[in-house]
């Protein structure tokens, strides 16, 4: 097997494209993205740079892939808020693989279906677990013809000179035994993952910043990043939705020297339209808040509280080791946007994820009854993080918020009223012109989730009986949104490759 390197400036910075046909693998890549002669990757992980042992790592942030022998193994992180896709080569033989869905349809030619109603159920489908997902993305080819591509989460994709592709699972990681195992190992991987990450030997060197607010889950990441030497926490300002979870004492407290606030709806007031990056990756909104802090993301780690709500749930009744998390957005929302700005998500929570059985019994155990607070918000395991690092237990973990919107359950007028000007106005003439009645569907949709909208106007509905209706398709304005979103992406993609 022989890798070969063709680097183009303008594409976004960590993507690549690999294609591999007869024992050869020709791969397109940003500039970001680190190359050697057996291996190369975007993002890190917990070993030593320069050996590129990111295979069946422990806690890898990143994609890339590795020659082993007669064949070239590619790899997804060791979570699942972004994977790899992948498509057979028809005429010829082999395969192409990205870390980038819309670098892949633009080589191979194909489109997203503006009619189709399922995108976005279909992305989110990794919340099932890594068994259950959808394993493809529905498309077209350039003659309106449907067609799919592969898409992989917590996989290795294994190519020989043949071009024989065999799938299997990253390994799981050993179950902690108590606390004390359980942060140590922490500690020591993400210690390892910066030192990694801004290694000498790297031709680009990432920093590292950490997201804060008044509940369980950024607040721990905090307390770990100033542990491993970090210096900078971002929070939202206190105005609107978060007037009361800005984590600016907070983050004084633990220590933090630059500590940078700003309003969460700041991202209205772009030309750029910045939703396009964060829709076409499958939430219908998710992190868009967080583009406001795209300065200080760009060239960092970026520590975030994905999925710790379900994680370290002391009273959590799905916990398991395959990643099925009950009642939540994917995750999805910047996996392709993190490839453009040039940055490095870095899921706290879920470090361990495949060992959540063990974490649940330690919340629950009797050495941890000090830090149990037995209520419903009850989150054991950051609760003695934050504590220990010197956070009263007052300031922090008293009320569920939540970070970022879904536009889901929105109709046209909300879905533009949350979005920038010309982004408004753009998406408003993409429906004009694709918009087609879906009677039925919009009835069938409205008396599954009425519930959702009955909350809305000021009835009080427990959220145990509205939160698993995220994953009804919304057949409104809300199913163009990925079409759209994907559409100027793929007309970028395009742009930069006929240069």
């Amino acid at each position: 097997m022989d890798i070969r390197y063709t680097q183009i400036d303008n594409l976004p910075p960590l993507t690549w494209l690999a294609e591999i046909k007869n024992g050869i693998v020709e791969v397109i890549h940003g500039k970001r993205v680190e190359t050697t002669e057996n291996w190369f990757v975007e993002g890190a992980w917990s070993g030593e740079f320069v050996q590129g042992e990111f295979l069946d790592n422990d806690w890898f942030c990143g994609t890339g892939a590795k020659l082993c022998g007669d064949k070239i193994v590619f790899s997804t992180p060791s979570h699942v808020t972004y994977g790899l896709f992948a498509k057979k080569i028809v005429r010829g033989g082999g395969y192409r693989i990205s870390n980038s869905l819309f670098l892949l349809m633009s080589k191979a030619g194909f489109n997203l279906d503006s009619q189709y109603p399922g995108y976005e159920t279909d992305f989110n489908s990794i919340t099932k677990g890594i068994e259950r997902y959808n394993p493809h993305i529905h498309v077209v080819d350039r003659n309106g013809n449907d067609d799919n591509v592969d898409v992989y989460y917590f996989r290795h994709i294994e190519i020989d000179k043949n071009n024989q592709c065999v799938i299997s699972k990253i390994k799981k990681v050993t179950p902690f035994a108590d606390f004390e195992d359980y942060y140590k190992r922490l500690i020591d991987d993400m210690r390892s993952l910066y030192s990694n990450a801004h290694d000498s030997n790297r031709k680009y060197r990432y920093g590292v910043v950490t997201m804060i607010s008044k509940g369980y889950d950024a607040p721990c990441c905090a307390a770990v990043v100033k542990e491993i030497g970090g210096n900078t926490a971002l929070t939202f300002s206190a105005i609107g939705k978060y007037a009361e979870d800005s984590g600016v004492d907070i983050a004084k407290r633990l220590g933090y020297q630059n500590i940078i606030e700003k309003d969460a709806d700041a991202y209205k007031s772009r030309a750029d339209m910045p939703e396009i990056k964060y829709l076409c990756s499958g939430n219908l909104g998710g992190g868009i808040s967080f583009s406001v802090f795209e300065e200080e993301y760009e060239g960092n780690l970026v520590f975030q509280g994905e999925r710790g709500d379900s994680i370290y749930d002391r009273y959590s009744k799905h916990r398991n080791d395959e990643f099925h998390i009950i009642n939540m957005q994917s995750g999805l929302s910047e996996s392709e946007h993190r490839l453009w700005l040039g940055y490095i998500p870095v899921p706290m929570p879920l470090y361990g994820a495949s060992a959540w059985p063990s974490l649940y019994d330690i919340a629950n155990s009797e050495k941890m009854s000090e830090w149990q607070m037995n209520n419903t918000y009850d989150r054991p395991i950051p609760r003695r993080i934050v504590e220990s690092a010197g956070v009263p237990r007052e300031w922090f973990g008293i009320q569920k918020r939540g970070a970022g919107f879904s536009y889901h359950f929105d109709w046209m007028k909300r879905i533009v009223s949350r979005m920038s000007l010309k982004s408004g106005n753009d998406f408003s003439a993409y429906v004009r012109k694709h918009r087609k009645p879906y009677v039925i569907q919009k009835i069938r949709f409205f008396a599954e989730t009425y519930k959702v909208y009955l909350n809305r106007i000021g009835l009080k509905i427990k959220r145990d009986d509205i939160e698993h209706l995220s994953s009804t398709p919304n057949p409104m304005a809300a199913r163009y949104l990925i079409p759209w979103a994907g559409e100027h992406i793929l007309k970028e993609y395009r742009q930069i490759l006929e240069r």
